[in-house]
């Protein structure tokens, strides 16, 4: 029975097996629509949202899929992560291959060729001059020097071998692009383990040295106060803007204020505050005694998690009452629809009011003062109630992401190399002088891939240049 001998996979075999793996384009396509495709499912699925809203949408089965496989977490599972490691190794494995390629090109260049190896270039052009190899080399030199071309040369015995490049940096646009996209991932990383994400509500006139992530508090460090929350309006009605006016206090002392905007965030010490909703928070009212003293009820609006909130004490003169809030319109127009829209534009509420304390329980001791908007007043029994303020809150995302300098950074990365790969253009000519007899052969020509009128230019013009040396020796 013969055995065959499978072949043995030493560290060597290996690591050319995963380079060869890593430095193919086929890689780097599946990388890069594996990526796509993530981002888009990341999209697509809401991200980081309640069971709930997941069972609601997808059902138990569907959402016990997205749990297992991390589809509501996208940009922070482990496979994401991994994908964007694996895309990055390609992206190093692939510009370390090309690399000798460009420094080569850039800073060593190959210059002596043999005039059949510039025979097959394009803007061919072949002299005979009688000017000596020296005088054709220090003039060629001298010539695309002028024009900004950076030239090397190598002299032998018999021949000169000329190599002029001009546009160098956009040999490396390739690798700055590639260097920025790994920047990117390096910033997104950053960003992902680093970085948080939550909201913070804030009423007009308390301030606010934290916000929440979840379910957890997460100090800011400093403090922001809501001095004013105001929403602008068309002729229609229609909101503009909504603006959150804020002030930022550090150790203690005032360090700017910002008034924040939809598209306008405050940004301070790493994070960003983006204005996100908006309500109404309390109403004040304030009642007047027929003796001239005066009490404001605080109706917390907000804060309401039973009837009972609903109803308010206030003992003015060593009288008691009993205010009930009916009804609470945020947008008030008055008729049928009572509301115009759910936003703060124009409070009202319709209050109930009596002096029977013990008998509250009772209909016919109530007296309904009707709806008042801010600024309205009305009486009762002497005592004037006015709705004297409302105020609103303002619910801020709040944002620290201290990769995104960095993410910024590859972004400039990328547009440089951009610009260097397409607007920068490489332009190579290569010269081959021999000698033969008493005159110097001479052969000019650049490079297909680097062809263009300028290049074509600069070859007829150095030809110009080179076949005057012959008129100057004449005279």
């Amino acid at each position: 029975m013969t055995h065959t001998d499978s072949p043995t996979k030493t560290p060597e075999t290996s690591a050319l097996s995963f380079w060869s793996l890593f430095s193919s384009m086929k890689t780097a396509i599946v990388l890069l629509l594996a990526a796509a495709g993530s981002s888009v499912i990341g999209t697509l699925i809401k991200q980081n949202a309640s069971p709930q809203e997941y069972v609601a949408s997808y059902g138990r089965v569907g959402y016990a899929v997205i749990r297992s496989l991390g589809l509501d977490d996208v940009y922070h599972s482990g496979w994401y992560l991994l994908l964007l490691f694996l895309l990055a190794i390609n992206l190093v494995v692939c510009s370390i291959r090309r690399f000798s390629s460009a420094w080569n090109r850039t800073f060593a260049p190959k210059v002596v060729v043999e005039p059949h190896e510039i025979s097959g270039a394009q803007e061919l052009e072949k002299i005979i001059t009688r000017a000596s190899i020296d005088e054709v080399g220090s003039t060629t030199c001298s010539f695309l020097r002028r024009v900004g071309y950076w030239v090397k040369t190598e002299r032998t015995k018999d021949s000169l071998s000329l190599y002029a490049i001009k546009g160098r940096l956009g040999i490396w646009g390739p690798y700055l692009t590639h260097l920025s996209i790994l920047v990117v991932f390096v910033g997104v990383v950053v960003g992902g383990f680093f970085g948080s994400r939550g909201l913070v509500k804030i009423a007009e006139g308390e301030s606010i040295d934290s916000y929440w992530v979840g379910s957890e508090r997460v100090k800011l460090g400093f403090t922001i106060a809501l001095r004013k929350f105001s929403i602008l309006t068309d002729a229609k009605r229609r909101p503009t803007a909504y603006q959150s006016h804020v002030e930022v206090y550090d150790g203690g002392r005032l360090k700017t204020r910002k008034i924040i905007d939809v598209n306008y965030p405050l940004v301070y010490k790493g994070f960003a505050f983006y204005q996100s909703d908006c309500g109404l928070e309390d109403l004040i009212l304030r009642i007047k005694s027929p003796a001239g003293k005066t009490s404001d009820v605080r109706l917390e609006l907000f804060a309401l998690r039973n009837p009972e909130d609903l109803l308010k004490s206030v003992e003015i003169d060593g009288k008691k009452l009993l205010i009930y809030i009916h009804n609470v319109a945020l947008d008030y127009v008055g008729g049928k629809n009572i509301n115009a829209s759910e936003m703060p534009l124009n409070p009202a509420c319709d209050i109930l009011i009596t002096d029977k304390f013990h008998d509250g329980k009772k209909l016919s001791t109530w007296t309904r003062l009707g709806w008042l908007k801010v600024g309205d007043m009305t009486e009762y029994n002497g005592y004037r109630i006015e709705l004297a303020k409302a105020i609103d809150y303002t619910i801020l995302e709040v944002s620290k992401n201290p990769g995104l300098p960095i993410v910024y950074a590859g972004f400039g990365l990328i547009v440089l190399g951009v610009f260097l790969s397409f607007y920068v253009r490489v332009r190579i000519i290569r010269l081959h002088a021999s000698q033969q007899d008493d005159k110097t052969n001479v052969v000019m020509g650049c490079n297909p891939r680097n062809l263009d009128e300028a290049v074509e230019r600069d070859v007829r013009e150095l030809c110009d240049v080179v076949g005057s040396l012959d008129n100057r020796e004449e005279r």
